[in-house]
């Protein structure tokens, strides 16, 4: 799923599983390109292991250079640092992809940009994780 703009906010809205976050736009329209859907893994384990497939509809040939463990939601989470190339045109990209759980389901985040985008709206997607709890 994608973000909806509500009263100055974006939120993660995921019905199947009432996974919910949000977080206030303080970049306007330059607001972070990330994407966020439901996957079918069984668990953080096997998403981290096939994660460039995972990805593939927006970065392709994504490579991790870092893997950091984190907590979202109180859950074990996987966040991944790396490149490859944008799916849409081929253009160099680097992204950040946050592999994390709700209610059994593992979901990937990914945050991507030519150059150094991804990094500057990490401390804005970090935020954003930070207030994602299930059924907000």
């Amino acid at each position: 799923n994608d973000f909806d703009e509500a009263g100055g906010h974006y939120a993660i809205i995921d019905g199947s599983s009432g996974c919910k976050a949000r977080w206030s736009d303080a970049y306007g329209a330059k607001h972070p390109h990330i994407q966020v859907w439901a996957t079918t893994a069984k668990d953080l384990v096997s998403a981290t292991a096939s994660v460039g497939t995972l990805v593939e509809s927006e970065v392709t040939h994504f490579v991790p250079a870092a893997t950091t463990a984190a907590v979202i939601a109180g859950a074990p989470a996987v966040v991944l640092v790396g490149s490859g190339e944008e799916a849409d045109d081929g253009d160099p990209s680097a992204a950040e992809v946050t592999l994390f759980t709700v209610q059994g389901v593992v979901y990937v985040l990914v945050n991507h940009a030519e150059g150094d985008g991804a990094a500057k709206h990490h401390d804005v997607v970090a935020g954003l994780l930070e207030t994602l709890r299930p059924g907000l």
